[in-house]
């Protein structure tokens, strides 16, 4: 049977940059003979009907045979090697590098004038190695091989981070879709926060003359003001732990729309929760500075008659909170939109 399939050639010293899980084969002499390959469990089970086929011939481009030296398990989604939310190829096999001379690509091994994006090079460095310096030997070492002419196409080589280059390639226009990602959650979680503060406002109002009859008693404005703070923190307390129930439990139909596995425990660490501590407490203080306005100026009386605030002050703050909150409301329609459409334009 025929197939298509991605392979990736590389140098026998992959393997040793990247730790793989074997399940069958050769794990120190997988790729040393140039005419062995790597497959996964997938790729095996697909072929093969089974995980241990080591010594089982494959036929690549119909011509090229080469012997599985070793079957490894399946990468996860989220693994370095699964590109751009799945939709490019996933790490199947693993042949040789020196292969590409067989399969008549021996100009591709011997010239320095290669730039493509399906190129690249891993380089496990030293703790503390000095990035910089080491970029500019390369490029240094570069330029003497790929003549006047590659000199105005490849101006030099640098090195990226595992790290940054996941980050960075995942974008949207040259913007980190991650980036983009937290500049939506920032506006969706700003106009959370207006509307939770025109709500506690509502009820705050409605609660004048209970508040009335607290100040009677003896309740100082102090405490009043303590009392709103703790429910404020209390009740969005509860909606960040609901919020968390309601990731957990849709992080696997996201994680399938993005081609990424994604698991919460993955998500949570002390900056998650120092984060979501902080901001919890902010909008619970943000959510309170309009009542506690108002409390402080409402006398006993006004309280007890169920009278808001009035004065131009306060109906400027009351009108600047919803303009606000609906100007946010605008603004963030406006960018899905327009996401939406330019997502429309690309795939048509």
């Amino acid at each position: 049977d025929s197939f298509y399939e991605s392979v990736k050639f590389v140098d026998p010293e992959f393997t040793e940059i990247f730790e793989f899980d074997y399940l069958a084969g050769d794990e120190q002499q997988a790729l040393e003979s140039g005419t062995g390959v790597i497959i996964t469990r997938e790729a095996a089970m697909r072929y093969f009907g089974r995980v241990d086929a080591a010594g089982e011939t494959l036929r690549l481009y119909g011509s090229l045979e080469l012997a599985v030296s070793a079957v490894i398990e399946d990468l996860p989604r989220n693994s370095h090697f699964v590109y751009r939310f799945g939709t490019a190829e996933r790490l199947q096999i693993l042949a040789p590098i020196d292969a590409l001379e067989a399969l008549g690509d021996e100009e591709l091994l011997s010239s320095w004038g290669a730039v493509s994006d399906r190129y690249r090079t891993w380089i496990k460095l030293a703790p503390n190695a000095d990035t910089e310096q080491l970029s500019n030997d390369m490029s240094n070492f570069l330029q003497g091989y790929i003549g006047e002419a590659g000199r105005d196409i490849i101006a030099g080589v640098g090195l990226v981070s595992l790290t940054e280059w996941n980050y960075q390639s995942l974008s949207a226009n040259g913007i980190p879709l991650v980036s983009v990602i937290v500049v939506l959650a920032g506006l969706v979680l700003t106009v959370a926060v207006f509307n939770y503060s025109n709500l506690f406002t509502v009820l705050t109002v409605n609660r004048m003359k209970e508040l009335a009859i607290r100040k009677i008693l003896g309740a100082s404005r102090h405490q009043l003001i303590l009392l709103m703070l703790i429910e404020s923190v209390m009740l969005t307390a509860f909606a960040a732990v609901l919020a968390f129930a309601v990731v957990s439990i849709a992080l696997p139909a996201i994680g399938q729309l993005v081609g990424k596995e994604i698991s919460m425990l993955s998500l949570i660490s002390l900056q998650l929760m120092i984060t979501v501590t902080t901001v919890v407490f902010v909008t619970a203080i943000l959510a309170i500075l309009y009542p506690v306005y108002v409390v402080s100026r409402l006398s006993i009386t006004q309280s007890l008659r169920g009278q808001a605030l009035r004065g131009r002050f306060a109906t400027r703050l009351r009108t600047t909170l919803v303009v606000v909150q609906f100007s946010f409301n605008a603004i963030l329609g406006t960018l899905m939109a327009t996401g939406i459409l330019q997502n429309q334009h690309l795939l048509t």
